[in-house]
């Protein structure tokens, strides 16, 4: 399932020391899930692991987690905020400044450069490149978007001659390639994974569930669809709160929960306010007990527009939950529709009503699918994650 391709020739090493930075502003799936095997597992081989990110409030969590992995930490801005086209050139050199600082003060001998979009970090692989240390750029969220054919040709020319890209689904790959210019096999396919270990074993799953909707005033036979996602416009949760009324009139025993906090909560929130539905929609902002929502739900709703690879949807379907999701970027590549669950269209708010009028006409079926999809997950494992990513940065070379 995961596929290698190796940009620079082979080498040896014997002991790394292993820089990775980390540009998101807010913490998530892209740095803790995809982070936290990577770490572990370069510590695990006895490579000297540091890492940096931004110094802000919403990335303590991930500060706290890297501590506690056993990383030697560092605080530097490498966020890029929204600057226009006249200020491009003055902000990458702001920022290639910035990193090489950093990588000379560490004297790293690889980094692994963590990108949450598709136009970031120019800057800091021109700074890798000027201090000459091997570099692999993992693109973590990609959609289909223009790019200044100026900025398109110096990333092109990085990523093909000094930092391997990775992309983390076939989709963004092909995205990748007409963005800047290159073809398929310049441009290492690993997707994300997950460790498949949940913290709730059989036993205790009912109790779970029972503390989870006694918690939330849900009660058993009322059917719980979770969706569990940060409140952004990417994530597509009003193409839900449209369609809402109208499960509602066929299944007036459904009750939606969604779990999580972000820029586009007031305005769903008032959407859901604006059609009366308060009663039947809970809003629990941030929670660190996804997989406990996980047990106590009946459906996994994900309406996403566009993704990377999303460890979200990965979990659940680790978890048993049957899931109705988007064909957005590479999700198809990873939920078989109609074996692993229900695929709908993109930003298609009827198509996801059938979707999800056609998982709640027949649960067993829906079980039945949770299963298979369960089996599938195993094909994207953290272990193998980590492994590809580590394997490339060794062979990784000036």
């Amino acid at each position: 399932m995961l596929v290698n391709r190796v940009l620079f020739p082979a080498g040896s090493m014997t002991a790394v020391k292993l820089l990775i930075l980390f540009t998101t502003r807010m913490t998530g799936g892209a740095d803790i899930t995809y982070g936290t095997p990577v770490v572990a597992e370069a510590l695990r081989r006895g490579w000297d692991v540091h890492t940096a990110c931004s110094d802000r409030p919403d990335l303590q969590p991930l500060v706290d987690l890297l501590a506690k992995l056993g990383t030697t930490h560092h605080r530097c801005e490498l966020v890029e905020e929204p600057y226009g086209r006249l200020r491009y050139r003055a902000m990458n050199a702001l920022y290639a400044r910035r990193a090489r600082k950093l990588i000379e003060s560490v004297n790293a001998d690889r980094v692994l450069l963590v990108l949450p979009y598709m136009t970031y970090g120019l800057g800091i692989m021109q700074a890798c490149r000027r201090v000459a240390v091997p570099t692999v750029t993992v693109y973590q969220l990609v959609k289909p978007q223009s790019c200044p054919a100026w900025r398109a040709a110096r990333i092109r020319e990085l990523l093909t001659t000094h930092c391997a890209p990775v992309a983390v689904s076939d989709n963004n790959r092909q995205i990748l390639c007409r963005l800047f210019g290159m073809e398929p096999e310049q441009i290492n396919l690993i997707y994300n994974g997950i460790t498949v270990t949940p913290r709730c074993d059989s036993a205790d799953r009912g109790a779970v569930r029972a503390r989870i909707r006694t918690e939330l005033g849900i009660p058993d036979t009322s059917k719980m669809l979770l969706t569990p996602a940060r409140v952004a416009p990417q994530k597509g949760h009003r193409f839900l709160v449209e369609i809402m009324p109208e499960i509602l009139e066929r299944y007036p025993d459904v009750t939606f929960v969604l779990a999580g906090d972000g820029p586009d909560l007031p305005a769903i929130t008032s959407m859901v306010q604006d059609r009366g539905l308060d009663q039947k929609v809970q809003m629990l902002g941030h929670r660190d007990d996804v997989e406990a929502l996980s047990i106590a739900a009946d459906l996994f709703v994900f309406p996403t527009i566009y993704e990377g690879s999303p460890f979200g949807l990965l979990e659940a379907m680790s978890y048993g939950l049957p899931v109705v999701t988007t064909k957005a970027s590479g999700i198809s590549e990873v939920v078989r529709h109609e074996q692993d669950g229900i695929v709908v269209d993109v930003g298609d708010s009827r198509s996801l009503l059938q979707g999800v009028l056609l998982a709640l006409s027949d649960m067993d079926r829906m079980q039945t699918m949770a299963a298979s999809a369960k089996q599938r997950v195993k094909e994207f494992s953290a272990e193998d994650m980590a492994d590809r990513t580590l394997e490339l940065l060794e062979r990784t070379g000036i």
